[in-house]
């Protein structure tokens, strides 16, 4: 056999054992107004999820608009469709946003994309009671160089009376109260909670919800990994601190200092609220501290150092929380050894939920806000 041909052959062998293949991916789409107007693309990690990327662009073959590119990596492909702009990706048909598409690659093939809806041609169903109202939709955060959408819950007693409350500050603002505000149609419905609380006469807090955004992961962060070389948690901190709780107690009427002060969150929202705590506890009497995601920030052994250096002083409340379903075997345990090393300190009140069904879901932290905010009226 001549040496070319064997070269050939075995160049052509490579690219299928290294998982060389060509994937075709056929686009079906609504109908939006006049189609021919509009461009579709694909992002995927094989692009770094860049939205408008005309190496990715599908085109009208006969009809169909179809996009075709070698894959080179293992097995999966993860990607979603957009209209060139990280505010038009494809969502599910009542405007929520979907799961990235998962395919499997093993050779030649071709895939058939239907997207349901657009993110910003669908407007989505608003279910915040009407004791909830958005304060801005672009509060400035100087620290973090950028800006919040902020929402308040007001007590129904707020405008019928003088009296003053106690705030809780609470992490990703756009998952607690209005369906529309959220990217997977997942709410906590704390507003219909602290509703059914209000008319028992208990509850009366005000909650202000503060948006995350696309940079949560190192907003949420307050220490330093390999992947997060710069973490903004102390920022976004300050930016609650010196900005948003003065505006808060300047313009409603709450009540002030430590003891009427907490604030919550769930995941890398708990993992900040349980470090905003023990970082600031003239500001911060108690914290919400639901499946935090200590994992992407700390270790176990960093974690517990931390609580040992930074409790013994504390006269503050904590309400830790985890699932038994949440993906991390060892995350109650890690909360039982938490709390054991933050009641040494005889000042320091705690208390620990365990639900056996909880996974890390929305639905799973209503409760458990519930039970927060009965436990503060009682301590």
């Amino acid at each position: 056999m001549h040496r070319p041909l064997i070269l050939l052959i075995l160049f052509l062998l490579s690219q299928k054992i290294c998982g060389q293949y060509k994937v075709t991916m056929v686009l079906n789409i609504p109908i939006i107004g006049n189609n021919a107007d509009n461009k579709y693309f694909l992002s995927s990690e094989h692009n770094n999820w860049k939205s408008g990327d005309t190496l990715y662009m599908f085109k009208n073959i006969n009809g169909q608009l179809t996009l075709s590119f070698t894959y080179n990596s293992k097995y999966f492909i993860q990607c979603k469709v957009n209209r060139g702009d990280d505010m038009k990706y494809e969502c599910s048909s009542d405007g929520y946003g979907i799961p990235n598409r998962l395919f499997e690659v093993k050779s030649d093939t071709t895939f058939t994309l239907s997207v349901q809806g657009w993110t910003d041609l669908i407007e989505k169903k608003h279910t915040a009671s009407k004791n909830v109202k958005v304060l801005f939709d672009s509060f400035p955060a100087k620290s973090l160089n950028t800006f919040k959408q902020i929402s308040i819950y007001l007590p129904p007693s707020y405008n019928r009376s003088k009296k003053r409350y106690p705030v809780i500050y609470m992490n990703d603002g756009e998952s607690l109260f209005d369906q529309a505000y959220t990217d997977n149609g997942k709410e906590w419905n704390l507003d219909e909670v602290l509703d059914s609380l209000n008319d028992q006469g208990k509850g009366e807090f005000t909650v202000v919800g503060i948006s995350s955004g696309e940079n949560r992961f190192v907003e949420y962060s307050p220490y330093a990994t390999k992947k997060i070389k710069e973490p903004k948690g102390k920022h976004y901190l300050s930016f609650i601190t010196n900005d948003l709780l003065p505006y808060i107690n300047n313009n409603f009427r709450t009540k002030t200092g430590p003891e009427n002060t907490s604030i919550g969150g769930s995941s890398m929202g708990g993992l900040i609220s349980y470090f905003a705590a023990l970082e600031y506890p003239e500001v911060f009497g108690a914290a919400a501290v639901f499946s935090p995601a200590y994992w992407n920030s700390i270790s176990v052994d960093s974690l517990k150092h931390e609580t040992i250096q930074k409790s013994k002083s504390l006269k503050s409340k904590f309400f830790l929380y985890a699932g038994a379903n949440e993906g991390i075997q060892a995350l109650p345990s890690t909360l039982s050894e938490i709390e054991s090393l933050l009641i040494k300190n005889k000042a320091i009140k705690t208390t620990l939920l365990i639900n056996k069904e909880g996974m890390h879901q929305e639905k799973y932290w209503t409760d458990p806000f519930k039970q927060f905010v009965l436990w503060l009226q009682k301590n």
